[in-house]
């Protein structure tokens, strides 16, 4: 019987030392290694008594090459072994490239399916054939035991117990069950409960033959068909003597209920594991897309090795939406060679799962064969011990695999080097990395997978990545980075009106081809439409005449024809909640749901759904939307349901899905919590979580019509949210500031006199004072001074605050600090330390240490031409007190402090470059603007050092980034460019720099100037020193080119 035990292992002489030497001998006779293994490693599995013994055997002694490695793991408590890490031992050998075999013995029972998807990849790792991967579990030893019973009573000390059905000729220890051909990522699948005609799917089974034999194997159901493979040949499957581990390839033909006997080999009649349901798939209308088709014969001639290639080859499937990308993806994955190792990732809107997959694309490449679920640091760390190279850089992230928010911001750290993330010596198998729906990535996403690309190409693995996204994806300046240093085949899919026609054609429907170019040159269909439109006119009773057939086609492509249709498929789930449940679940999560999640009762609902053609499975095995066009329809249309997803029925979200949802559920739910919406959003903003800010409210601020959500929140609070979102932007997007977003909250709120909305508003003003100096806009800070001053009157006037309070408000402050600044800038020295002095006396009045040491912080910048030791003391201040007051090392001030420290020392005193590269990587997560800002020190440092290669580096990082500069951030770049050209010896450049630098200072004071008409002067001189360095005040040398510090 399949469950049936034979031995009790708790009676084994010596425990874990007896299994010990079974295995050996297990090992010495029926695979033939009568050799002396060595016993490596013994290794506990937590607190559990489940025990691992590590052999290596080398053929030849002293050597490294050829090694066969035997885990033997030995476990009392657990009972099925449906995960394995293997040793990290192992795992080093086999990235290296010297494991010839691999034998695992235990005494727990692996799942079959996880047991032949280890074996394969395996297999794949090392190169060879399935002869060089065996494993032996449970039932293999017991059977081998029970046959030998001398050995048995050699280290058991009762007499072996056989029962009847153990003599039979043929044997098999499992039940049938169907998976999913596997292709992706997510390795080790689960049994499925429901099939699809013209589909094949994998059933695993174990069978013991007394002798080498051919047997007939034949289904038992007429919806099942055994097709050929490896181990069977026209309904004949070869059998060896011993144990079989065979893979089938079922193909689903007919409709049918699968139950009770399913197959049968010989005389053996094999069951299936649980009822399963065969079903139909929708039938849909043939489209004909030649530039797919002759996409696809391009890709796989590379896949299939018809055109041999060297190294990593990249390919890209450009196409607007609805088009095929998708489908060309996992047509391309089903046709992976199993010599190659199929990686595909789909990515969602939700980022932080991208960040999850983009890891997990990382793990593939290097471990295919393991469980990405049992590789964490520990685990890591045992394979840097065993010698194999693993960065810092990859045990950080996947440290931060359950902290999402962490792990997003550390992708954004990522640049291309030499061997960040991929072993210099990897000897990896082949890889086909397929990578759907890129444009979906955000920056950070973005970035960290195209510096990913450029390693992989610049890195000794060999294989295929391509790419999908519609174009915006391949014009965006992440994008662009990788085409600079990589060479990618580009193929163009779109749908032709010639497409229409041959669709039409094929699908028994008449089309003039004057009647569709008339039509479809003005709007362009898609595949979704395509389809639908070809639906419809098979649907009807009597065709259309030639004027009949024009409107048709007018009012479906002008009018909601389409729409209705999915709408009417979305009605189908209304009555019933199981329905309503899943399809909530599944279009209001960012990225799908996994089928685990799913209650039982829910559970059964998926074909249907997917039959209704509103669901689909991701390659990676979750339950996704049909399309994205059904998403964003289902949550206009369907708000309401984003209620359900929090009540008995529904599916429980992130902290920070769950906030959005409800922000969005407001029109819906009158008892929704404003308030613990906006209190959340506080403390995200409060703690500079900006990127949860902006996926909360980026829908509700980028839709035109805002006014609804005005109405609902209220003014004051519509306005606060606004203001966050204006700030969170600011911070951290690579392409927009925030600048226009404040602007219109001024203007908006200008004659609101609500007092709550006069805060907001002079938040916004203080803040403008604040871009207005960074942009050297100083009559703008005189503006926006006069109309903070006169707001705040106001407020005093009407009794609503206090003079002494004033004194203390976090915006007075903050344009009192921009006052000091503009001051220093305009070389106001006297009254701008005057005023410096007072306000941090005030600060220190009130207790305000958080805004005095961010005060002490810029004012210290606008000394480091005059008096540098004083700007060094105020910074230190200035942590100190941040410090003090938020006890966080982690607090933008202290970081921006520390870096301006590191840099100063670096410059004046000779410290190691390596503290200023540190500090500048902390400014990356979520303080993007200072990290910009703080690129032009480091090229600063470069020059000085005569390192022009990596002071161009920096300069053309800029490419990712679409941002405008501010003009103080131009100021210092033209200066140092022009810097790097008086180096190279380009005088006409050098002063054209200067020159335009000259224009930008106009705002600024006459110690900017002078600056700037000293370097036109060095630069024109005949006698070139080519000598560099910051200006810290005193007597400028005539032959020394100097940068401005106070600039950045």
């Amino acid at each position: 019987m399949p469950n049936e035990k034979f031995v009790d292992w708790e009676k084994i002489n010596n425990g874990h030392q007896g299994f010990e030497r079974l295995a050996n001998e297990f090992v010495a006779k029926e695979i033939g290694f009568d050799v002396k293994w060595r016993a490596t490693q013994l290794t506990r599995d937590g607190n559990k008594d489940g025990i691992a013994i590590l052999y290596c055997y080398l053929p030849l002694a002293g050597t490294t090459e050829e090694q066969i490695w035997m885990e033997a793991k030995y476990s009392l408590t657990q009972q099925n072994l449906s995960r394995y890490k293997l040793d990290s031992t192992i795992v080093s050998a086999i990235i290296e490239g010297n494991v010839k075999e691999i034998i695992f013995i235990t005494n727990i029972e692996i799942e079959l399916s996880v047991e032949q998807k280890i074996k394969q990849a395996l297999m794949n790792a090392l190169r060879y054939n399935e002869n060089n991967v065996a494993f032996f579990s449970r039932w293999t030893l017991e059977r081998w035991l029970l046959l030998h019973p001398e050995i048995y009573q050699r280290y058991f000390p009762d007499a072996p117990q056989i029962p009847a059905s153990f003599f039979q000729d043929l044997y098999c220890t499992d039940k049938i069950s169907f998976h999913q051909k596997s292709y992706s990522i997510q390795y080790f699948t689960e049994p499925l409960q429901h099939l699809y005609t013209d589909q094949v799917y994998n059933s695993f089974l174990r069978i013991f033959s007394p002798a080498d034999q051919t047997a007939r194997i034949t289904s038992l159901n007429a919806g099942l068909k055994i097709k050929n493979n490896h181990w069977v040949t026209d309904n004949r499957i070869r059998l060896k003597q011993g144990i079989n581990t065979i893979e089938l390839d079922v193909e689903c033909v007919l409709p049918a209920a699968v139950s009770g006997p399913v197959i049968r080999i010989g005389d053996l009649e094999l069951f299936c594991n649980r009822p399963v349901e065969i079903s139909r798939k929708t039938a849909q209308p043939t489209v004909s897309i030649a530039s797919q088709e002759n996409i696809m014969a391009a890709i796989l001639s590379v896949v299939s090795g018809t055109v041999p290639v060297k190294g990593f080859v990249f390919q890209e499937i450009r196409g607007a939406g609805a088009n095929g990308k998708t489908r060309m993806i996992e047509i391309i994955a089903s046709k992976g060679l199993k010599n190659k190792d199929t990686i595909v990732a789909a990515f969602t809107d939700d980022q932080l799962m991208n960040s999850r997959l983009l890891l997990d694309v990382v793990l593939s490449v290097l471990f295919y064969y393991l469980d990405l679920e049992s590789i964490d640091v520990a685990y890591l760390h045992e394979l840097k011990k065993r010698g194999l190279f693993i960065s810092s850089y990859l045990e950080d992230l996947v440290g931060a695999r359950e902290q999402p928010e962490k792990l997003h911001r550390l992708l954004s750290k990522f640049e291309a080097a030499d061997h960040i993330l991929i072993p210099p010596l990897a000897r990896l198998n082949d890889k086909l990395i397929l990578l759907d729906d890129l444009h979906k990535l955000d920056d950070s996403n973005r970035l960290f997978v195209n510096h990913l690309l450029v390693e992989i190409g610049k890195s000794q693995l060999t294989g295929l990545a391509v790419v999908a996204a519609r174009e915006s994806y391949f014009e965006s300046a992440e994008y662009l980075f990788f085409r600079k240093n990589n060479i990618s085949r580009a193929h163009q899919l779109e749908l032709t009106i010639d497409d229409v026609l041959d669709s039409f054609k094929k699908n028994q429907l008449e089309l003039p081809e004057l009647t569709a170019r008339v039509l479809f040159s003005r709007q362009k269909l898609n595949c979704l439409l395509l389809i639908d439109l070809i639906r419809q006119l098979q649907d009807r009773s009597e065709p259309f005449d030639d004027a009949g057939l024009i409107l048709f086609f007018r009012e479906f492509l002008n009018g909601d024809t389409y729409l209705q249709s999915v709408l009417n498929r979305f009605a189908k789930t209304d009555a019933d909640q199981d329905f309503r449940a899943v399809v909530n679940a599944v279009y209001l999560s960012s990225g799908g749901v996994l089928p685990s999640a799913l209650k039982d009762h829910h559970k059964k609902t998926v074909p249907q759904l997917i039959h209704f053609e509103l669901i689909r499975y991701s390659p990676d095995g979750r339950i996704i939307p049909y399309h994205d066009f059904y998403t964003k329809i289902f949550r206009e249309r369907y708000q309401n349901r984003f209620l359900e997803c929090f009540s008995d029925n529904g599916y429980l979200f992130t902290e920070i899905e769950e906030t959005k949802y409800r922000l969005m559920c407001l029109f819906e739910d009158e008892k929704v919590s404003i308030q613990h919406i906006v209190g959340q959003l506080r403390q995200l903003s409060e703690m500079h979580r900006f990127y949860p800010v902006i996926y909360i409210l980026e829908p509700v601020f980028q839709q035109e019509n805002r006014s609804a959500f005005r109405d609902r929140l209220g003014a004051a609070t519509y306005y606060e949210l606004y203001f966050m979102y204006a700030r969170a932007i600011g911070h951290t997007s690579k392409h927009y500031a925030g600048n226009d977003e404040i602007k219109q909250i001024i203007q908006e709120t200008a004659f609101l006199t609500d007092t709550d909305i006069r805060w907001i508003r002079i938040k916004a003003l203080a803040e403008m004072m604040n871009t207005s100096f960074e942009y050297l806009l100083f009559d703008d800070i005189s503006r926006y001074s006069v109309l903070l001053d006169d707001l705040f009157n106001v407020l005093i006037m009407g009794g609503e605050f206090e003079q002494e309070a004033l004194s203390a408000h976090p915006s007075y402050i903050l344009a009192d600090e921009i006052r000091i600044l503009k001051a220093m800038s305009t070389d106001d020295f006297t009254a701008g330390d005057q005023l410096y002095s007072n306000l941090v006396d005030r600060c220190l009045r009130h207790g305000l240490w958080d805004k005095s040491g961010i005060l002490k912080i810029r004012f210290a910048r606008t000394l480091y031409h005059a008096d540098l030791p004083r700007a060094k003391q105020l910074i230190q201040e200035g942590i100190a007190e941040r410090l003090k007051f938020t006890n966080d090392v982690d607090d933008k001030w202290v970081i921006i402090g520390n870096f301006e420290i590191a840099f100063l020392m670096a410059i004046s005193e000779g410290l190691p470059l390596k503290n200023v590269l540190n500090a500048h990587e902390r400014l990356r997560t979520d303080l993007f603007s200072d990290y910009r800002r703080a690129m032009n020190a480091l090229a600063a440092i470069y020059l000085i050092k005569g390192d022009l290669a990596a002071a161009l580096n920096i300069f053309t990082q800029e490419v990712d980034i679409t941002r405008a500069p501010n003009p103080r951030f131009r100021a210092i770049r033209l200066q140092l460019s022009a810097a790097y050209e008086y180096l190279k010896g380009n005088t006409r450049q050098a002063l054209d720099h200067l020159d335009q630098q000259s224009r930008l200072f106009v705002p600024l004071g006459q110690s900017y100037q002078d600056i700037a008409a000293h370097n036109i002067g060095v630069v024109n001189a005949k006698e070139r020193a080519n000598h560099i360095t910051i200006y810290f005040g005193g007597t400028r040398k005539e032959d020394i080119f100097y940068i401005d510090a106070r600039l950045w």
